[in-house]
């Protein structure tokens, strides 16, 4: 566990995705929570340091991606997360079951899921939620753009913010449900409004500025290649098979392993394949006629 900013940590050590802790007066807040089992306990024993500093606990989603609320009904009775994820929770099972297409999760690494039960929130909010449990504030506040429930995570006297899934260096974006155009509008506000804090990325830790701004362009090149696609009426597979070829390389590093890769692979044609779909299925709005 690293300490970021004073009372915020960070972990990196488990699959899924960096986890965070933010230690108040009255109580804290974690931030995700690891998929698999194993760690998931090894993450709760680390916590115990942290016990009674406060009655307030609360465990909040960045959003409803199965890499960080697999685990979380073993961090908090209170679980918090953007009210778009109760859709998606009412339609998921209580027993987590593993999905028969591949989507190039980190979940898909874990040796074990058997008897995995999902951490289902149970607190909602809609555009923000503030916890008053020190000298000022922590707000989280709805993002979308990566995620329909995509939230960022903000304590402004330590300069510490958590993005969540908006940026990515190490690793491929999960690109089935993005906004482009509010994701690049997110990408935007991090480089105008943000450049003095410590920004924390789920799939990477602590991100420099230069990151954000690569991300930013990546993104608006892969959003006008999908547009143009779409412009030729190719097929859905044709367009990711071409587009994970192209972009995969900028994904794979030397140290990368071959499970890894293959899964960074799965991940972006699953992705270009619904980011297609999703374009292909936005029509504008027809002109009305004029009476005559």
């Amino acid at each position: 566990m690293q300490e970021i900013a004073p009372q915020v940590y960070i972990e990196d050590r488990y699959p899924g995705v960096v986890l965070g802790l933010l230690v108040m007066a009255q109580g804290s807040i974690l931030i995700d929570s690891p998929p698999c089992p194993d760690n998931a306990r090894s993450w709760k024993s680390a916590l115990r340091a942290f016990n009674g500093r406060g009655p307030n606990h609360v465990l909040l989603y960045l959003d409803h991606h199965p890499d960080r609320c697999l685990g979380g009904r073993h961090f908090s009775n209170t679980i918090v997360a953007h009210e778009h994820a109760a859709l998606v929770f009412s339609e998921r099972p209580n027993l987590f079951r593993s999905q028969t297409i591949h989507r190039g999760e980190n979940w898909e690494l874990c040796p074990t899921m058997q008897g995995v039960r999902w951490g289902q929130p149970n607190v909602f909010f809609n555009e923000a939620i503030s916890f008053h449990w020190d000298e000022d504030p922590v707000t989280a506040f709805h993002r979308g753009g990566v995620s329909p429930s995509a939230v960022w995570v903000v304590w402004p006297s330590r300069r510490v913010l958590f993005v969540g899934d908006t940026v990515t260096s190490r690793e491929p974006p999960f690109l089935a449900e993005a906004d482009f155009a509010t994701w690049e509008a997110n990408l935007d506000e991090l480089a105008r409004e943000y450049t003095d804090y410590r920004i924390i990325g789920s799939r990477d830790g602590v991100l420099r500025m230069e990151h954000v701004l690569a991300f930013r362009d990546w993104l608006h090149q892969v959003h006008e290649e999908l547009r143009k696609a779409r412009t030729r009426r190719l097929s859905a597979s044709e367009v990711a098979r071409k587009l994970t070829e192209a972009h995969l390389p900028r994904w794979i590093r030397p140290d990368l392993d071959e499970k890894r890769r293959k899964l960074y692979q799965q991940r972006l044609l699953y992705g270009f394949e619904q980011a297609y779909q999703n374009l292909k299925g936005r029509r504008r709005p027809r002109k009305r006629r004029r009476k005559s």
